[in-house]
């Protein structure tokens, strides 16, 4: 007799929660950072809803494709400038064939709903903007300086709330935090190199990050910063190029 492959699901707290939530019709948003690249992402509407869509998708060069009769004279901007690809024609079930992700930016709850019933029949993930009880996923307010990014969401019950959170954080991190964020990437390469080991790394890391290395960088001292490197990794900025020197022990009393 074949060996017969066993599947048991009882019981379990994960398996509590998805009951509760489909007896509720609640919906509980698991945070994620997607990988886009090469994957094709359709926006169906053409108009303010459309324009903050592709605004928001802009930096993080992502194959975006408008589908719309017609779009608003800001979109018409956009897509001649590059950002975008233009489909003048109104939405058939038909056009979500190439598309990895999907949001219906159209306003119109009927729609919306068509778009999301077919999204969701072809497995692929959609989002009615500004209509929660459309979505798949949700896309959550963020903060980016380079490839420094943080997320924001409040699983749709206060948009407004949650921009105001990243305005907050805008300030608390500048644009600075791009470049010092490139450093401390170099600093760990060079750490990797000097042979430390995972766990080594980790701790030195962790005594300089303890610092405020963002705010001597805004201030401009470096000087200070250099010593902090010098004291938690064994070397400064001017000395990342040079070649490689044993890392220093944690301080941490280990």
């Amino acid at each position: 007799m074949a060996d017969r492959v066993g599947y048991s699901c009882g019981g379990l707290p994960p398996r509590k929660v998805w009951l509760d939530l489909m007896a509720t019709g609640a919906k509980r948003y698991f945070p994620i950072f997607l990988d886009l690249t090469g994957q094709r992402v359709l926006v169906v509407g053409g108009g303010r809803l459309a324009e903050e869509k592709l605004v928001s998708l802009m930096p993080f060069g992502i194959d975006v494709t408008l589908l719309s009769p017609t779009i608003s004279d800001r979109l018409r901007e956009l897509v001649n400038d590059g950002a975008a690809c233009w489909l003048e024609k109104s939405f058939e079930a038909s056009d979500l064939g190439s598309f990895s992700l999907v949001y219906a930016a159209l306003g119109d709850n009927e729609e919306n709903q068509a778009i999301y019933d077919e999204a969701v029949r072809r497995g692929i993930l959609v989002n009615a903007v500004d209509d929660p009880t459309r979505c798949r996923f949700i896309s959550a307010a963020t903060v980016k300086r380079g490839d420094f990014v943080i997320a924001i969401s409040t699983g749709g019950k206060s948009p407004a709330f949650a921009q105001k959170v990243r305005v907050d954080l805008g300030k608390q991190f500048p644009e600075e935090t791009a470049d010092l964020l490139m450093l401390l990437e170099r600093i760990r390469r060079r750490l990797i190199a000097n042979g430390a080991s995972l766990e080594l790394r980790k701790q030195l890391m962790m005594q300089l990050v303890a610092h405020d290395l963002l705010g001597l960088q805004v201030a401009g001292a470096w000087d200070r910063f250099d010593q902090l490197m010098r004291d938690a990794v064994g070397f400064s900025r001017a000395e990342l190029d040079q070649p490689s020197i044993d890392p220093p022990r944690p301080t941490n009393g280990r």
